[in-house]
Order: structure tokens, then sequence, then C-alpha cells
């Protein structure tokens, strides 16, 4: 075929094209509509919770444009979720019940969706603060607010102990090989030993020192305490070791207001000095595994959550609202160096490690977005989700299933995200533990 001929061949190609599509005009427009899209494409979210949903349309010429006010929402499972057509409220999706809807937008004939899942929860105590798994993948929870421990199985089912009659204000909670819980108990100054089955075994005073809130246990069987409560008492700020049945090992000064605790692969052990009073103040402390203090290291704002991922390093949530920083969480690599500072939402409480090498965070706080809401970083810092739960998560435990735990301090429940996590529940230690 010569250049000539090539050409005319073109031109009746264009001409052929032209009238096909209905004269010397093209129907695909530079503005026609070529799709919907909803984002977030995928979310979860716990019962009485809402998720914003928004519509954006694609043209022809690539162009696009918020249509969240002008489409028509729609939920493919009511029973689930709704989502609201109102004015001021287009694309708000409220949570009814556990399951999974299609959400979808709808506009001059073409459609866009997204899926909602609904999540379970639980009902638990009053004011759920830590959270632990046992190797049957059974959920345990420290009841603050009624003195109290909650097992939910891995079936469903719920049931609640009680802490024993000297356990007030239950915060931390362990699990030794044996299966037996440990519960730290806050203001009464005990740690009570339960049972499996959730009778209480022992109930042990002698030489704890004021306010036990964190609790941990080595891969001997040891059980390691914090100390949150300060002033005068001489075991206040400290850490209080007791063998497996109990008895005081040793007693060790750390830094101001201990809070979190978490022990590593080699048996050291990590707590968090939550308190902003004098040096030792929103620093994280190093101890051996006899108690010696190996170094204080600095961190954020109001330090809580402690724990160790698969590399050794050390994530501190900072839970302080000041420009320490706060509202973020402080990686520190197994020397005690900072490896970085991450935003998070309002009020990191708690965190969890998977094998994966992410952690979770709770946001406890509800001031600024994104509070209540359990996140998922990477091993570099980057956000990879952000969940909504109830309101004020406190604790996080990730068991062997990689499903996700969360405790609604003031909604008094749990939230279970089944199969979130991409790894399963990282334990350099004999136990989960909390925070």
């Amino acid at each position: 075929m010569n250049k000539k001929s090539g050409k005319i061949f073109i031109l009746a190609l264009m001409l052929v094209m032209s009238v096909s599509c209905g004269g010397n005009k093209s129907s695909l427009t530079p503005k026609s509509v070529v799709s919907i899209t909803v984002t977030p494409a995928t979310s979860s979210i716990a019962p009485g919770t809402t998720q914003q949903f928004t519509a954006t349309l694609a043209f022809f010429d690539k162009t696009t444009e918020d249509v969240t006010t002008s489409v028509t929402w729609s939920s493919s499972a009511a029973s689930v979720a709704t989502i609201s057509n109102a004015s001021g409220s287009n694309g708000k999706a409220t949570a009814v019940a556990a399951g999974t809807t299609t959400i979808t937008a709808t506009m001059s004939g073409v459609s866009g969706t997204a899926t909602l899942t609904v999540v379970s929860t639980n009902a638990v105590g009053l004011n759920p603060t830590g959270i632990a798994i046992d190797a049957s993948g059974n959920m345990w929870a420290a009841n603050f607010g009624s003195n109290s421990v909650t097992e939910i199985s891995s079936t469903g089912t719920v049931s609640t102990f009680s802490a024993g009659s000297s356990g007030s204000s239950p915060s931390g909670i362990a699990i030794d090989s044996a299966g037996n819980i440990w519960v730290a108990n806050y203001s009464s100054g005990t740690v009570v030993e339960l049972s499996s089955s959730g009778t209480v075994v022992s109930t042990f005073s002698t030489s704890i020192g004021p306010g036990p809130r964190g609790i941990a246990i080595d891969s001997l069987g040891n059980v390691w305490i914090t100390n949150q409560g300060g002033g005068t008492n001489p075991v206040g700020n400290t850490v209080t070791k007791l063998d497996s049945k109990g008895n005081v090992l040793g007693t060790f000064q750390v830094g101001f207001g201990p809070y979190g605790i978490a022990i590593d692969s080699s048996g050291n052990v990590w707590v968090s000095n939550y308190g902003s009073s004098g040096t030792l103040g929103n620093t994280v402390t190093e101890l051996n595994s006899n108690g010696k203090v190996l170094g204080t290291f600095q961190v954020g704002s109001g330090p809580r959550g402690i724990a160790i991922d698969p590399s050794g390093n050390v994530w501190v949530a900072n839970a302080g609202s000041d420009a320490n920083p706060g509202n973020s969480v402080t990686v520190l690599n197994s020397g005690g160096s900072a490896l970085g500072t991450f935003t998070t939402g309002t009020g990191p409480h708690s965190i969890a490690a998977e094998t994966s090498g992410s952690v979770w965070v709770t946001n406890f706080g509800t001031t600024t977005s994104p509070g209540n809401t359990v996140i998922e970083l990477s091993s570099t810092g980057a956000v990879l989700n952000t969940l909504k739960v109830g309101n004020n998560p406190e604790g996080v435990a990730i068991d062997f299933a990689g499903n996700l735990w969360v405790s609604n301090y003031y909604d008094n429940t749990i939230t279970l995200f089944k199969g979130k996590t991409t790894g399963t529940h990282f334990a350099p230690y004999s136990g989960p533990i909390w925070p």
C-alpha cells in the first residue's frame, strides 16, 4: 500500500467511525461520564458508629468531580448498615449489626460500589482496659470499673469472673504458660492469679508497690508489675518481680509513673514512665532480667503502651497532647536509640505488634480526628489502616488466628475484627501482655 492509498484508507475509517457514532459528532464528549468511584473502597466499623463515604465522578477527558451530594446512595443490606441521602449527611452510613453490605452510589445510570463490614462487639464489665489472649484463642479483659475479669471464648461465649475480694480496679492482665491469668489491681495494690476457668487461685499484696498498672510474664514464668503510684511510698515508681508462686524476687526503681511493660527475646524488661515530673518522666527504662537498669531513654509526652516487634525494636505510645511530642508513637532500637517518631490519632494508649512487623495502636481520645480508632502502622511508621471502634478504645491484642481485639473503655464493650491482621500475635515473652 502506497502513502496516498494509506491516507485514503485512514480517512475512510474515520468517516465510518463518525457515522456510527451518530454523524459528525461523537457521543463521547469531553464531559461524558465514564465511572463513579466510592471511597473508602473497603472499611470496617462497629455497630452504632458511622462511616462517611464519598463519590467521585470521572469524565472522558480525565477530569473528576465530587458528587457525594448528588448521587443516590443505597445499602444492599439495611439490616447491617443504612446510608443517608438526606441533605447534610449524604453518604453517611450507620452500622446496625455485624455483617457485610455493599454501598452503592448511582447517578445518570452509572454506579460505583464499596464494601462495608460491621464487626462484632461484645458487652463486658465496666471500663475494660487491659486485654490478653490465651493459647486457646480466648480473650480475657480486665474491667477497671467493675472489679472483674471477662472471658470471651474463641466461639463467642462471654463469661465474667470476680477479680477477688482484694481485686479493686483491675488494669493490666497477662497469661502464663499454664493458662493462668494474672491481673494487676490498681486501687487495691494487689495482684490476683486466676485459673483458666476463672476461679481465684491466689492474691498477692506483700511488697507490691502502690498502683500496680502494667503486667508481663517472662520466659521463666516470672511476673513483672509496674507500680505507677509514687509519692513518699518507698516502692512507688518501681517495678516488682514475682516468681510463678507469687514470691517477691525484687523491687526495682525506674522512672516517674511507670505504666506499660514489655519483655524482649533476651529477657530484658522495658517500662514506659508516664509521668512528666523530673528527669525520668516521659522516658522508657530498660532493665535486665535481674532488675539492673541498663538505660533510660527519652521518648514523647505521656508514654503508656509499649510493645516489642520481631526485629527487637521497642514501640511506645505517647498519649500526651503537648508538643514533646504527644499523640505519637516513638520507635527505639534494641539499644535504646530513637529510630523515629510518627504521628497517630488522639491519645494513643496501647500498642500490639504482629509477626508481619506491623503494629496496632488504640487512639483513646475523641477531640481530634482520628479519635475512637485503632490504626495499623508499618514497620517504617506509615499508616496502613484506620478502623473505627467504640468510645475511648483502651487495650489492643492480636490472637494467633490473625484476629484483632480492642477494648472500648466507656462503651464497656470489646470490638473484634476477624482476620484483619496480615500477621499473627508476636510474643517474644511467654504470654500476651497489656499494654
